[in-house]
């Protein structure tokens, strides 16, 4: 079986012009070929002694690929497609390959990167989601710094956002919106007892899964909450 750099290199070389579809299928069947005699031999060599690629062409698409594949990986995770940009960065899904998992891979933007309290606000989002443990919010697994990129792994939800929903016009039915608001004060009772207040509760900030789960997230203006036996939980929010 070709192995995925055979593949890679294989797309490249048809991508830039230097292959066509039908001389990279013969020189995969020369590689099954060599594979049922008991030998494997990459593909790239198979290209050179086919005559289908220079050695110039060959070093060209390796290059391009590492750079290809520098601009796919940020940190332990490679990313597998664009899922939106917001206001301080761009979310992807990712594969974690520490941890062989699928996740969603909030990284920071180079401008907001650049301001330190847009760091503290985004680690503070990381560190917050790594407190909480339920349900109703989106689990945090991972944060750091790869080469001045900041970025935070998260639970992948593959849903909407109540904002979403609101969007349209259309009123959400009532006893959706009262399990939706039964399922958000659990997360922020979770929250409380772990000395966290959200502090920005909004349609936004609520996903809803394809079963109805509701999810918190954007723990990014979390407080640790300060209390006293009778008092009421104030915030550096007020």
């Amino acid at each position: 079986m070709p192995t995925r750099e055979d593949v890679d290199l294989a797309r490249a070389a048809i991508d830039r012009g230097f292959l066509t579809i039908q001389e990279s299928v013969k020189c995969l069947e020369i590689q099954r070929d060599h594979e049922k005699a008991g030998r494997h031999i990459p593909l790239d060599h198979i290209f050179i002694e086919a005559k289908f690629l220079t050695q110039e062409q060959l070093v060209s698409l390796k290059e391009s690929i590492a750079r290809s594949a520098a601009l796919r990986r940020i940190g332990p995770f490679e990313i597998i497609s664009k899922i939106g940009v917001g206001g301080t960065g761009t979310v992807y899904k990712a594969r974690d390959t520490k941890a062989d998992r699928i996740v969603a891979l909030k990284v920071l933007s180079p401008s907001h990167a650049a301001n330190p309290e847009s760091i503290v606000r985004f680690l503070r989002e990381a560190h917050a989601s790594g407190r909480l443990n339920h349900p109703n919010v989106i689990q945090g697994y991972d944060a750091g710094d790869a080469n001045g990129q900041f970025y935070f792994a998260m639970e992948l939800i593959e849903g909407i956002t109540v904002a979403d929903m609101l969007r349209d016009g259309r009123p959400i039915p009532e006893q959706q919106a009262l399990d939706i608001a039964i399922q958000v004060a659990k997360a922020l009772e979770h929250a409380e007892e772990q000395r966290l207040v959200h502090g920005d509760i909004k349609p936004d900030n609520i996903m809803l899964t394809s079963d109805g789960t509701a999810k918190l997230a954007d723990l990014g203006l979390a407080r640790l909450a300060a209390t006293r036996p009778g008092q009421r939980v104030k915030t550096a929010l007020g």
